[in-house]
This record gives structure tokens, C-alpha cells and sequence, in this order.
């Protein structure tokens, strides 16, 4: 009979509530995305050089898995007439105090 108190006993700690799989997804995904966005803003320029040097090493060891090099491509017809953009200093409206 102690035996079976004794299992029982154990039955009642052993059993654990099951997790609900979906709720952690959602909160792993949720985390993840708040986790990735931080990272892309604070260390952007750092991340896409890393990327960079990766892909230079991943294209040195393993040239036909890469992306190919930019290629240089002649200007369009448009862009060959068009003027470049001029810019004019801001100039002040008159009657207002100037902001520092």
C-alpha cells in the first residue's frame, strides 16, 4: 500500500502543464523581430561590411555559388543629356528673426 501512495505522491509532481507551442512561437517570433530590428539600426554598417567580407571569402572558395560581380553598364541615353541637379543656398525670408 505505500507503494501506491508513493506513486501516486509522485504522479501528482511528475505531471507538468504542457506548454502551449503556439504562444512560444508567437513570442519567439515577436522577440526575434524586436531582437533583429535593434541590431539592423545600430549596427547596419557593420553588418552589411561583415556580410561583404563573408561573400568575398564564400566567392573565393566557392566561385559558382556566389553572386557574380556588378558589372559595369554603359550610361543610358538620358542620363547622358540630362543636366546635373543645382542646388541654390537657402535664402532667408525677409521680416523674420533668424533661428540659431
Amino acid at each position: 500500500w505505500a507503494n501506491l501512495y508513493s506513486t501516486k505522491d509522485l504522479d501528482e509532481i511528475a505531471i507538468e502543464r504542457p506548454s502551449k507551442p503556439l504562444s512560444n512561437f508567437w513570442g519567439g517570433l515577436l522577440l526575434g523581430s524586436l531582437l533583429g530590428l535593434w541590431a539592423g539600426v545600430n549596427f547596419g554598417p557593420a553588418l552589411k561590411q561583415a556580410w561583404s567580407a563573408i561573400d568575398r571569402i564564400a566567392g573565393l572558395a566557392l566561385p559558382s555559388l556566389t553572386s557574380p560581380p556588378a558589372e559595369a553598364k554603359p550610361p543610358t541615353e538620358a542620363a547622358v543629356g540630362s543636366q546635373p541637379p543645382v542646388y541654390y543656398p537657402y535664402q532667408g525670408q525677409p521680416n523674420l528673426p533668424m533661428q540659431q
